[in-house]
């Protein structure tokens, strides 16, 4: 059985706010959940308003099965993929590489992490250069949980090793 860390799907019909409220409460600690009701998408062939769904991204810190996931959301393992890119993943809930289709609202996005839609989609597109700097002016803080501790602490021991700020140049 295919296993992943980072699901997604899309469901019908959409969720209410009570079954959000849920799976996030459910999931809290063991996973971090965002979910969004898009029922503003409209059909570019026809102009009508698409099936009101709801889409879920559900990211584990340690590698799950499609089908447990599947059963947590009560679908078929085939509605369930592996997201292969979480940053891409996070801006498409709100569409905001997608100009053609309706503009969702950061605030639309349910979630039960610590750290904001917002922030999160900030800090999975801000460069090394950019952290780097956030480092260096003793800002580094201020992107925990918003930058993987990984980069973080690369970034930072690079910064460290490199005296004569050459690397940072390069960055």
């Amino acid at each position: 059985m295919i296993s992943g860390r980072t699901f997604t799907a899309s469901l019908k019909p959409m969720w209410s706010e009570e079954q959000i409220s849920t799976i996030l409460k459910q999931l809290k600690g063991s996973a971090v959940v965002h979910v969004i009701n898009h029922d503003k998408d409209v059909n570019s062939e026809t102009g009508e308003i698409v099936e009101p769904h709801t889409h879920v991204l559900i990211d584990y810190d340690t590698p799950r099965k499609i089908s447990t996931v599947a059963n947590l959301l009560e679908v078929e393992s085939n509605f369930v993929e592996i997201v292969k890119s979480k940053k891409a993943f996070l801006r498409y809930l709100t569409h905001k590489d997608d100009h053609d289709k309706h503009q969702y609202d950061d605030s639309e996005v349910w979630s039960n992490s610590d750290v904001s839609y917002a922030d999160l989609v900030k800090g999975a597109s801000m460069s090394d250069k950019e952290i780097a700097e956030y480092i260096k002016q003793g800002r580094g803080q201020d992107l925990l949980g918003v930058v993987s501790m990984t980069k973080l602490r690369t970034i930072q021991a690079f910064l460290q090793y490199d005296v004569q700020g050459r690397m940072y140049k390069e960055m």
